[in-house]
């Protein structure tokens, strides 16, 4: 039987045409949690967005955020973080403070960016998202660099980190994350600390069509995600 499900945030809870979590959604999650299956977020978003977010309201049994880079419980207490490398924060922090490229910085509790231009503001917009604030550097670990710039700079920029990758997320932004980072937690670590040691899980994103079926001896329902329309429907 299926004993969890990580949900993607932006363009599978939110619906992409109304930024809202269809009734449907939140119907289908309700259907999961009284059958005993645990639901838990995995998101490139910082929980400061998510707070934010139409989806905050949703009692998640965990939280996946920064594409792995910090994992909350469901009280949203620190459960493991994947801090950035000294020598790659050390680079990265240089193009910060030289302010030729909108870089932001983004610790536990706080993210803040250098400066603000059009491709900033352009990013955010598409997101939903206020522009962040502009601070300085507070000598907490960073988890994860947001670098606003066209493709070819950012990829010249990640190839000179040795510890680091880069995940797109819109024309104009890219996350910067430590390289042992994972969005969706296939090596066990997740699994293990909620509290299982084996189980069977299914990950709903947008560009996937993926059928959540339960054991049909044991509950005789299943769950649907449709493509690209954030719609859920369950079938019995």
């Amino acid at each position: 039987m299926i004993k969890a499900v990580f949900f993607d945030i932006d363009g599978t809870l939110l619906s992409n045409t109304t930024g809202e979590i269809p009734k449907s959604a939140r119907e289908a999650i309700d259907s999961m949690r009284m059958n005993g299956v645990k639901v838990f977020t995995a998101t490139g978003r910082h929980m400061s967005e998510i707070r934010d977010l139409p989806v905050d309201d949703i009692r998640f049994d965990g939280y996946i955020t920064l594409n792995g880079q910090l994992c909350l419980d469901s009280r949203k207490e620190l459960l493991y973080g994947e801090a950035i490398g000294e020598r790659d924060v050390e680079l990265m922090l240089a193009m910060f403070e030289e302010k030729k490229v909108p870089v932001m910085l983004v610790e536990k509790d706080r993210m803040y960016i250098n400066y603000i231009d059009e491709l900033v503001e352009k990013a955010q917009a598409a997101i939903n998202t206020p522009v962040p604030e502009i601070g300085t550097y507070s000598g907490e670990p960073i988890y994860q660099f947001i670098l606003y710039s066209e493709e070819r700079m950012a990829e010249e920029i990640v190839a000179g980190l040795d510890g680091c990758k880069m995940t797109r997320w819109n024309p104009y932004g890219v996350d910067i994350i430590s390289k042992n980072g994972e969005k969706w937690p296939e090596s066990g670590r997740f699994y293990r600390i909620v509290g299982f040691d084996r189980m069977k899980s299914w990950h709903l994103e947008m560009e996937k069509m993926i059928w959540i079926c339960s054991d049909t001896q044991e509950s005789g329902s299943r769950w649907v995600v449709q493509r690209k329309t954030s719609r859920f429907v369950r079938i019995t």
